[in-house]
């Protein structure tokens, strides 16, 4: 028997034994390997599931962080929606009253209504019979 190093048609070398006619070596050869051959491949596809499965969970990952840091990041008052600023907006309207003044602030609650003025203030009088007004004497402070 003869050892012969052979060259198959895939271009894989091997060693061929000559002298066994009729004898297909590298057949058998083949053949012996075919199930772990697919052992291989069916781990090789597994493998490849598992990473495909990494990738996803990355990227979801990601996106949920990106989510947290604009949404809750509570260095990011602008977007986060927990901060009182975001949920309590309220405009308030003063219409040039110079007498009332109406602001609002986080805490401020809903609410609508109109201030009116039915009389304007004016400067302290006493008044009274002449008998208890004889002897008091007003004093008018300029504005």
């Amino acid at each position: 028997m003869v050892i012969r190093k052979t060259t198959d048609e895939m271009g894989s070398k091997s060693n061929a034994m000559l002298g066994l006619s009729g004898l297909d070596t590298a057949g058998m050869l083949k053949a012996m390997m075919r199930p772990y051959k697919n052992t291989i491949s069916s781990l090789s596809q597994k493998q490849q599931v598992v990473v495909w499965k990494q990738e996803r969970y990355r990227d979801l990952i990601t996106k949920l962080n990106d989510f947290r840091s604009k949404f809750f990041d509570y260095r990011n008052p602008a977007t986060n929606i927990s901060s009182t600023g975001t949920w309590r907006q309220y405009n308030v309207e003063n219409s040039g009253n110079e007498y009332v003044k109406i602001s609002s602030t986080a805490n401020s609650r809903p609410k609508s209504g109109t201030v009116e003025l039915e009389k304007m203030p004016t400067a302290s009088v006493i008044s009274g019979g002449t008998d208890l007004m004889k002897d008091v004497q007003g004093l008018h402070l300029p504005d």
